[in-house]
């Protein structure tokens, strides 16, 4: 009977081990902290993860929407429209097979250095079109370097920015050499685009053409050779105009310039085919 009793007992308490979650405890809180910072990118919903090393080992991952001790993605519905990664981290999006949940996940690039020890970094953002407060309201995981370590807990939301928030988008400036064309011939022109940026941050914001556009174009068929939406600095536009206007024909080129907080600004100049060369 006593055996029996034992048997019994013993079946329970595995029971309720396999049933029960793991909670975050003590020693989670003692490795690291995440917490995270609601604001707007460029009039877009963002939230900003800023990860404190608290332990005596590197980070060298960590994901948003992952509770490690129940072993389940919890963000659900459309994907983020932009990830922002800082400097030697790189980002990506984990999904289930046949599961609506996913989590978001950085990684620091193979070679570079991780989370040190008493470390604090910014600048992981999750970017998308409206406010979505599951954002703040998941947990986070943190791998630790050495043996497969990780540390699990809720996020922690922030009142107001951290101290190292970027939130200051680059300085550009565009000239372009020529930026008066003459004689109107028809012919197309070639036309360099020189573009300088300056970030308080980074040290390499990424420089794309967003658009050429003219005064008298019907079309964009008077702009040729142009990559938009890529660093391309050569183009040409035709030496035309309908003589109509007194200004000329005015090609606008805009070019936009983003750091890796997500901050961007745009700078512009023109290219005119004048109506004539009589003095003003």
């Amino acid at each position: 009977m006593e055996n029996l009793f034992i048997r019994q007992l013993l079946t329970c308490i595995l029971l309720l081990c396999v049933h029960s979650p793991i909670l975050a405890g003590t020693r989670d809180e003692q490795v690291a902290n995440i917490s995270v910072y609601a604001h707007t990118v460029n009039g877009q919903a963002a939230y900003t993860y800023i990860v404190e090393n608290k332990g005596e080992k590197p980070i060298r991952g960590f994901s948003v929407g992952f509770d490690h001790y129940t072993g389940s993605s919890e963000l659900s519905g459309a994907d983020p429209q932009e990830i922002l990664d800082p400097t030697f981290w790189q980002s990506r999006i984990i999904t289930l097979e046949e599961s609506p949940y996913y989590e978001v996940r950085w990684e620091v690039i193979p070679g570079e250095e991780s989370l040190l020890p008493g470390d604090i970094r910014s600048g992981f953002t999750i970017v998308t079109d409206s406010t979505n407060t599951q954002f703040l309201n998941v947990h986070w995981t943190a791998l630790i370097d050495g043996p497969p370590t990780y540390a699990s807990s809720q996020l922690e939301v922030l009142d107001g920015p951290p101290d190292d928030l970027d939130m200051t988008p680059p300085d550009i400036s565009v000239t372009l050499e020529p930026n008066v064309i003459w004689p109107p011939n028809h012919k197309m022109i070639a036309v360099v685009a020189n573009v300088t940026v300056s970030d308080d941050r980074d040290p390499s914001p990424s420089v794309s053409l967003v658009s050429i556009s003219c005064n008298e174009c019907d079309s964009d068929m008077d702009a040729y050779d142009a990559d938009f939406g890529t660093a391309d600095f050569d183009f040409s536009v035709r030496a035309s105009r309908t003589g109509q206007a007194k200004p000329g024909r005015i090609y606008t080129v805009v070019y936009s310039a983003t750091d890796s907080a997500g901050n961007s600004s745009e700078g512009r100049a023109t290219v005119t085919v004048p109506h004539d060369q009589r003095r003003k």
